[in-house]
């Protein structure tokens, strides 16, 4: 048995909805996507980084460190939105 993010009351194994309030236990599409798109972002930072690597080193030092703080807060915010919660419409 878990509990309802909601309203609280005990809600089965395996089931997405409680009978109690009628939440939904699922994932939020925004945070996915949005993370999705900024980790891509900062992968290709991060190869713009090593592509310049050979030109121009400061460059490259600079994109490749934008890069992987890009990178990491885009992973926090896909983790957020990966994380299943609970969610009621007319709430």
């Amino acid at each position: 048995m878990q509990l309802c993010g909601h309203c609280g009351s005990e809600v089965k194994e395996n089931f997405s909805v409680c009978s109690g309030c009628g939440a939904n236990l699922r994932r939020s599409l925004w945070p996915v996507v949005i993370g999705g798109v900024v980790v891509v972002f900062g992968v290709a930072m991060l190869l713009d980084a090593l592509l310049a690597l050979t030109s121009d080193f400061s460059w490259a030092m600079r994109n490749g460190g934008i890069g992987c703080v890009v990178l990491a807060i885009g992973y926090l915010i896909f983790q957020s939105g990966w994380k299943k919660r609970w969610y009621r419409r007319n709430a």
